[in-house]
């Protein structure tokens, strides 16, 4: 799960927003970490599909 941690531009409080992990989801994450200006982690758990 491709997990993006921000900050909240209203608040100024730390967020993380998860994306699920296969093509769409990464591309997604991808934007969202460019539009936010946030870290992305790219952490597949054994459970999640296509692992």
């Amino acid at each position: 799960m491709p997990t993006v941690s921000y900050k909240c531009p209203d608040s100024g409080s730390k967020m993380k927003k998860t994306f699920p992990y296969n093509a769409v989801g990464k591309a997604q994450a991808d934007t969202f970490v460019k539009l936010m200006k946030g870290n992305i982690k790219y952490n597949p758990n054994r459970y999640s599909k296509g692992y």
